[in-house]
């Protein structure tokens, strides 16, 4: 069986190494610039992005007008609004100012519990189907 026998690697120069090194910092060097380059092509359209949610969140302090339905059973007490630790109690049946973010949140609300209720509504109706079939 043949003798594995290391081999010791050439020498290299000192010329030689600081080619390699020079080498190597010019390809990072254009790795950077092309970095550089690409960061400079979307910094405007960041800037842009940064106006208009800077525009939005000016739109949602902007106060507006809501009036709560109140009736004399189930919808007669105050309504409670928490967002991001900002709290709200909200009179029904008067009209009152509130920031533009609360009424969305009042909306959303509304929107839930009506898709909720059509929901049920479905339900209620498969079950009676489903139901007259043992009857």
């Amino acid at each position: 069986m043949a003798k594995e026998t290391e081999l010791a690697p050439a020498p290299i120069s000192m010329e030689e190494v600081q080619k390699q090194i020079d080498a190597m910092l010019l390809e990072a060097e254009k790795k950077a610039q092309e970095i550089v380059r690409k960061a400079g092509e979307t910094a405007p359209a960041a800037k842009t992005v940064s106006k208009e949610i800077q525009k939005r969140e000016k739109e949602l302090q902007e106060p507006v007008t809501v009036k709560l339905f109140k009736d004399n059973k189930n919808y007669k007490d105050d309504v409670f609004v928490a967002v991001n630790g900002r709290t709200f109690q909200i009179k029904r049946g008067v009209e009152v100012q509130v920031p533009r973010y609360v009424k969305e949140v009042l909306d959303h609300s509304v929107q839930q519990d009506e898709a909720t209720a059509a929901f049920i509504e479905s339900k209620e109706r498969e079950y009676e189907r489903e139901s007259k079939k043992y009857q």
